[in-house]
Order: structure tokens, then C-alpha cells, then sequence
């Protein structure tokens, strides 16, 4: 599965809001980042992202948050008057869309979207839409990292571990392919929100303790 080609068909097919169930916040974000820098569809779209602790803040470009906008409501409000084109990203919407006021305001933006000039993107660990947006709709699921990534992945745990430690780690090639083979499944927020070390059988230095999540995939 490619997820930069099947994102790219999403937003160049006009849908003016898209679903994305992931806790890999970082992970989807940086490709979004990457798909609009390159100008999908030829038309370039500014990137917004909006919580509801920092409020909206443009991605493409360095700017920071407008905490002006960091009440649900009031960046609805915001995005419905902005004429212009550009792509939002709701974080943690969900406990919102019980609220009638806010599927409304949902609905104008969508209906006043169909031309493809705003895409409202809505990224959550979990996301239940109103059936009057199901037709306004179209969900993507970012894959899982493969081979390659999940490599990448532990590299930069190690590399994190050996500038935190000040202390250079080298690989065993072996056991990295049996790490990297056993954490298939794992996401990119695994490493980053636990903190992991690198594993003893993968990385040569002194003896480490191995994390939680590489023990349950790995044969001690």
C-alpha cells in the first residue's frame, strides 16, 4: 500500500472532508507535509492543523499557532469564512461531533467545498461521523510502516539513545533484521511515546534493558 499515491487520489478527488483513524499523528502529518510541498493536483493548498491546546497553525510554513482559534466553534466559524483554498487538519475532533452546532458548521464548510478548493481533514484514534456527513465523506487508513521504515525507525532510536547518552552505538546486522522483521505491526508513535532503548541483541554497546514492545516480539 502506498500512502502517499492513495492520499494524493483522496485529495484530488474534491471529497471536502476526509476521515483518518491513527494515533501516528507525526507520521500522517509529515506526509501530508510532503504531498503538499510538491503541489498534488498542481494547485498549491496552504496546511493547517488545529488542536484544541494551540489552536490553528499553518504547517507548510514556519508560523505559530493562532490560539484565537483553539475553541472548536470559533475555528469553524474561522474556516467557513475563509474564501481561499486550503487544507485543515482537526486533531481530536471526535468529542466534538456530537454536537449539532458543530455537525452544521461542518456541513456548510463541506457543502461550500465541493469545488475541491477546501479539504477538511479529521485525524483521530477513533472517529464515528454523523450520517448527515457520510456522503460529504471518504476515510483513509495509513498503512502500517514496512521493512524499510521500521528500520529507519529503530535507527532513529538509536541514534536518539546515542546522543542522549553521548555514546556510539554500532548495529549487529543480524539481529537488526530479526528486531525489524518481529516488530511488524509496529507504529511510528510507539518509539517516540514510550521512550524505548535500543535492544542489547541489535545495538553493540553496554548491555541495555530491551523495551516492553521489542520483548513481546522477540524470542529471549
Amino acid at each position: 500500500m502506498d500512502n502517499a499515491h492513495d492520499l494524493n487520489v483522496i485529495l484530488s478527488s474534491r471529497v471536502p472532508i476526509v476521515l483518518v483513524e491513527s494515533q501516528d499523528e507525526t507520521r500522517f502529518l509529515d506526509l501530508l507535509k510532503d504531498l503538499v510541498r510538491g503541489a498534488f493536483g498542481g494547485q498549491y493548498r496552504p496546511l493547517f492543523r488545529w488542536s484544541v491546546t494551540e489552536g490553528l497553525q499553518r504547517l507548510d510554513i514556519d508560523m505559530a499557532p493562532q490560539n484565537l482559534n483553539s475553541e472548536p466553534t470559533q475555528v469553524l466559524k474561522h474556516i467557513r469564512s475563509v474564501e481561499s483554498p486550503a487544507i485543515y487538519v482537526l486533531l481530536d475532533f471526535h468529542p466534538y461531533l456530537s454536537d449539532p452546532v458543530h455537525v452544521r458548521l461542518l456541513k456548510d464548510i463541506a457543502v461550500g467545498s465541493e469545488d475541491g478548493s477546501r479539504t477538511l481533514i479529521l485525524l483521530s484514534h477513533k472517529l464515528d461521523i454523523p450520517p448527515e456527513l457520510e456522503r460529504l465523506s471518504a476515510r483513509f487508513e495509513l498503512a502500517l510502516p514496512d521493512d524499510t521504515e521500521r528500520e529507519m525507525i529503530v535507527m532513529q532510536v538509536v541514534r536518539e539513545w546515542s546522543a542522549e547518552r553521548k555514546r556510539n552505538a554500532t548495529t549487529d546486522p543480524k539481529a537488526m533484521q530479526l528486531l525489524v522483521r518481529n516488530l511488524a505491526g509496529l507504529t511510528r508513535a510507539t518509539p517516540s511515546a514510550s521512550r524505548t532503548e535500543p535492544c542489547a541483541p541489535a545495538v553493540r554497546s553496554r548491555p541495555v534493558t530491551c523495551p516492553t514492545s521489542c520483548r513481546r516480539n522477540m524470542n529471549y
